[in-house]
C-alpha cells in the first residue's frame, strides 16, 4: 500500500470509481481476473495438500484445529496448526 493522507486515498477512490464507470472494458477484465483469484490453489502450510483460496480458512480449521493427545495423558490443542500453551 501507499502511504497516502486520506485526503489522497480519497481522491484515488474517487479517481478509480469514475475510471471503472467509464470503462466497462477495463471493469470486466478486473472483475475476471479477481474472481479467477479465489479459485487459485495455493499449498496448505501445515500438510502441503493444494487448497483453493476460498476453501483454506476453512481447511484449516476443520483439519488442523484438534486436540492431541500426548503420551502422558494431556492433550496438546492447536488452532490453525499453532501449538496452545495448555498450562
Amino acid at each position: 500500500m501507499k502511504n497516502r493522507t486520506t485526503e489522497q486515498a480519497q481522491k484515488h477512490k474517487d479517481y478509480m470509481k469514475e475510471y471503472y464507470r467509464k470503462n466497462e472494458k477495463q471493469r470486466k477484465k478486473n472483475s475476471e481476473k479477481s474472481n479467477k483469484r479465489g479459485l487459485e490453489k495455493i499449498p496448505c502450510i501445515n500438510c502441503q495438500k493444494y487448497i483453493t483460496r476460498v476453501n483454506m480458512k476453512r481447511h484449516v480449521r476443520v483439519k488442523h484445529s484438534f486436540k492431541k493427545e500426548l503420551q502422558n495423558g494431556s492433550f496438546e490443542k492447536t488452532k490453525n496448526g499453532i501449538l496452545i500453551d495448555s498450562q
